[in-house]
């Protein structure tokens, strides 16, 4: 009786254990088009901007692909956040209309 009742409670704070651990990691990564960047500095400023948000863990931007990668935790910040970021940053995330 003693080893099951053992058994189970090994096995129930294994569950949590497991269960906060994923319910914990709330880490997402976004690729988020950027326009209007002609230069490493342009992308510099946009990768130090994102930074500054509270939540984001990385950001690399890359003015070859014209985007940023970033990590970030999806309880602190969301992608329209960090899109506004960029965009108050003097870039857009939406394309130019013809």
């Amino acid at each position: 009786m003693k080893m099951a009742k053992k058994m189970n409670v090994f096995l129930a704070w294994g569950l949590g254990v497991g269960l906060s651990g994923s319910l914990l990691d709330a880490e997402q990564k976004a690729t988020i088009k950027v326009y209007g960047m002609t230069c490493q500095m342009c992308a510099n400023g946009v990768a130090g901007s994102v930074k500054n948000l509270k939540g984001v863990k990385n950001a690399e931007v890359s003015v070859k692909e014209g985007e940023a990668v970033v990590v970030y935790d999806d309880a602190q910040v969301t992608v329209d956040q960090i899109k506004r970021q960029i965009d108050k940053s003097g870039f857009s995330t939406n394309p130019k209309s013809k």
